[in-house]
């Protein structure tokens, strides 16, 4: 199989599957996306995360990024209430970030679904390039990949198995202390990103929301004509 770069730009249950015997290797062929860290700042303080890009446009000598989050850096303790954002930044290296508008922090507003695109546009574009959307999660038993920034701001990349599968969410079978700010980072296969995190921390497994789950709202937000979407058959 093709391997793309693997160069990482820092930016940086309602029904359970029975697990099964055999283990995939989907981690080791998982392409490692384009990651960035997160600032949110709101009127309840600071949160931060991680987003992975889904999406770019270069159009005139301007690029417009698409980066994907988690929606509950955008909301309260309550995980319904849209808090107002000050600030949102996207970190793309030591020295390079992305102001993001708050208009372009798109979120659904039901809370059913669990995730925000974030979009930003620049002159001075490095060279990070999109990962496609896996509508399918990986079965129970599968490995994957978590991608982010570890506590010094490197790259890294977190191992997991799916430990439980629903109609919602997948849950990993590996704490993610490796990590920081793991909210928001993007769950990977072979086929590409297929969820992003939603509940993470010290010794406990990730918890991450279907990006299937998310698919009308995605396809609302990014331009569909060209935006890839890769199903298992």
């Amino acid at each position: 199989m093709k391997r793309s770069a693997r160069v990482l730009f820092v930016v940086l249950a309602t029904a359970l599957v029975s697990p099964v015997e055999r283990r995939a290797t989907a981690a080791d062929e998982a392409t490692v996306p384009c990651v960035a860290a997160v600032q949110v700042v709101s009127e309840a303080g600071e949160m931060r995360g991680t987003a992975v890009l889904i999406r770019r446009d270069d159009t005139q000598g301007v690029t417009t990024f698409y980066f994907l989050t988690s929606a509950r850096l955008f909301r309260g303790p309550d995980g319904d209430h849209q808090r107002i954002s000050k600030s949102i930044i996207l970190k793309l290296d030591e020295t390079r970030s992305l102001d993001v508008r708050r208009n372009d922090a798109l979120s659904d507003g039901t809370g059913f679904v669990d995730v925000t695109i974030l979009r930003a546009s620049t002159t001075d574009a490095p060279a990070l390039y999109p990962t496609p959307i896996a509508l399918n999660p990986p079965p129970v038993g599968t490995e994957f990949l978590l991608a982010g920034v570890d506590h010094t701001g490197g790259a890294t990349t977190v191992s997991q198995r799916v430990r439980f599968e629903s109609t919602l969410l997948v849950v990993g079978d590996r704490e993610t202390s490796p990590m920081a700010d793991c909210v928001g980072a993007p769950a990977v296969t072979a086929n590409g990103v297929f969820g992003i995190v939603r509940e993470c921390g010290s010794h406990r497994s990730p918890a991450i929301s279907l990006l299937a789950m998310a698919r009308s709202f995605l396809e609302r937000y990014v331009p569909r004509q060209t935006t890839q979407f890769v199903e298992r058959r």
